[in-house]
């Protein structure tokens, strides 16, 4: 292993020695091919048991078919890490190529379930390269006529997407990949963040406008950043007067969605409109209207959410040294509307019972034969989507028979956690049933990883708090114990939080006041706790569960009868001498508060 590594990293070295000094092109390592010929073998049983799962998915994903079209957008995420291998499998290369010629090697743009999937397929790599952007940029600029019109797969149902979906989920993926990397990729994306095209291309953009423009410290003005800020000043004025449609989702979720991106920024970088009379009137008014304008007009929670992080902003403008790490906002009271949820295929597509079921003859096949855990969960993962509703309830007695030991206990496997997770989700196999193994999970065992399994699926079904008296208990019992967490399980209590949130909403619409006020009580001592050591501890996880419990309990101290104890708290907490660490949070607390109390 050491010895491959050391000539990997001489051949790297060399590689660019070669090129230094010369107008050709550095020599590269030597690559095998990943997708064709020869199934690699490197002589890591891990390795190599995943390269041939990997080629025969690969061979299943050209079926023109949603069941192909799913299992393309999965590939990248069976690609092995080899890059200390000499030579390295070329897999990120090879399907990067396999998807531009698929979508603009036959003279026409096809406009089909495939096309989406190759596109969020090159999404799903991890890096991003001159020929990935370019991919995107392509079909971002895609003139409509160069679209043929939708062509289902036999096994389709649902309406036909619009040619625009291809534009926006181009854009998106363009967005989220690491473009700073490829120059013209930065310069596309900064020409739409001052021209979008429409508010859902904005809304798209908006989330890098400060990639693709002058990247500012912190702590010192940029010239552009400022002219940006200042840009949105008036088109957040415009949009929160415009009255709303009516709806919750469409035209008026995009332009509320888009006010909130522009407060946060201000909110964040507001260093960059330090005294700026437009920036602090807007502020003053939104938090002193107390978000009320017509385009919240009917819905609280959006209203809540605009005056609470306009009150973080209207702190970033009164100090001017603003932190280096800002802090984070409180989570959204509100449902976030997504500009591009409502584009992608849904997550578990549906298929005739016939192709699911070969679908899981095809992955049973694959279990019989694989022996290490990082390829068996993969195909666990799989089974949780495509199990036909009427075998579900029997695939999850069998999926999940395999988590507990015969005395009851859960086996602490690798492969365990992925059947806990698989287990929670297949959909057709009854709540109740899916919610008593993970009571039992959680009961059973006191491993980290475990439990962590069972959370993410509780998150993934938050409905199921109101459902089960049991997932109560075992939540509520977490919530009421106090103390600071460590680096070990910080993670862990970072992750749990969102469901402690869902229990106080639950609690507070039950009236079910001493157990919420306990919760608030418990998180009220932790916030003590970590704020007497703010400037003493070297992980960052004692300040972000702090932070974390102080808006829940800002925003539940009103409905549990606390509101002048968590009024003293906010009050009470030190900014930080040297990252005013708790400035932000303090000010959009103390709003949340007021807010709730009327």
């Amino acid at each position: 292993m050491i010895r491959r590594r050391v000539i990997a990293a001489f051949s790297i070295l060399l590689s660019a020695c070669l090129g230094c000094g010369s107008s050709s092109p550095p020599v590269s390592s030597p690559r095998v091919p990943c997708l064709s010929g020869d199934v690699p073998r490197t002589g890591r049983p891990a390795a190599d048991e995943m390269f041939a799962f990997l080629r025969r998915e690969w061979a299943r994903a050209q079926s023109p078919s949603v069941v192909g079209a799913h299992i393309l957008e999965t590939i990248p995420s069976l690609f092995p890490d080899g890059r200390d291998l000499l030579p390295e499998p070329s897999c990120s290369p090879d399907f990067r190529l396999a998807m531009r010629d698929g979508t603009f090697g036959h003279g026409e743009v096809v406009f089909s379930r495939m096309l989406i999937a190759r596109l969020l397929a090159v999404g799903a790599i991890d890096e991003t390269t001159d020929t990935m952007a370019a991919y995107f940029m392509r079909l971002v600029d895609l003139n409509p006529d160069q679209l043929t019109p939708y062509r289902p797969s036999p096994d389709e149902e649902g309406p036909n997407p619009p040619k625009s979906v291809i534009r926006y989920l181009a854009l998106d993926r363009l967005v989220h990949s690491s473009f700073s990397r490829v120059p013209e990729a930065r310069a596309f994306l900064r020409k739409l963040v001052y021209a979008p095209r429409d508010d859902r291309e904005a809304l798209i953009v908006a989330r890098v406008a400060y990639g693709v423009v002058e990247s500012p410290r912190w702590n010192e003005s940029s010239p552009e950043a400022r002219n940006l800020l200042r840009a949105w000043i008036p088109d957040v004025r415009r949009r929160l007067n415009v009255p709303r449609d009516g709806r919750t989702s469409g035209v008026d979720a995009i332009s509320f969605e888009l006010v909130m991106h522009h407060l946060e920024s201000m909110r964040v970088l507001g260093s960059h409109l330090h005294a700026d009379p437009a920036a602090r009137a807007l502020m003053t008014e939104i938090v002193g209207r107390r978000g009320d304008y017509p385009l919240t007009k009917g819905l609280s929670e959006r209203s809540f959410d605009l005056a609470v992080v306009a009150s973080g902003a209207l702190y970033a403008l009164d100090v001017p040294r603003h932190p280096l790490y800002p802090g984070r906002a409180p989570p959204p009271t509100r449902t976030v509307f997504s500009a591009t949820k409502d584009l992608v295929p849904p997550e578990y597509e549906s298929v005739g019972t016939d192709a699911g079921r070969q679908r899981m003859r095809e992955l049973d096949g694959e279990l019989e034969d694989l022996r290490l855990t990082y390829t068996r969960c993969a195909v666990l993962r799989e089974q949780a989507h495509w199990v036909p509703d009427v075998d579900a309830e029997t695939r999850f007695r069998d999926m999940s028979s395999e988590i507990f030991a015969w005395d009851g206990s859960v086996l602490s496997t690798g492969e365990t956690e992925c059947r806990i997770r698989s287990a929670a989700d297949i959909r057709g196999a009854g709540d109740d049933e899916r919610i008593a193994m993970l009571v039992r999970v959680l009961e059973t065992t006191d491993t980290f990883q475990m439990q962590d399994a069972a959370i993410a699926a509780v998150l993934r079904h938050p409905e199921w708090i109101a459902r089960s008296k049991e997932l109560r208990h075992w939540f509520y019992q977490v919530a009421t114990r106090t103390g600071v967490p460590n680096s070990t399980v910080g993670e862990s209590w970072l992750a749990v939080h969102p469901v402690f949130d869902v229990l106080l909403s639950f609690l507070a619409d039950r009236g079910e006041f001493a157990k919420g006020r306990a919760i608030l009580i418990a998180f009220m001592a932790t916030i003590r706790e970590a704020a007497k050591h703010a400037e003493t501890y070297t992980s960052i996880y004692p300040y972000e569960v702090a932070i974390l419990r102080l808006y829940s309990v800002a925003r539940y101290a009103v409905a549990f009868g606390l509101r002048g104890e968590a009024a003293a708290l906010v009050a009470s907490l030190p900014e930080g001498a040297t990252y005013q660490k708790y400035g932000p949070a303090q000010r959009m607390a103390s709003t949340m508060i007021e807010l709730s109390a009327n």
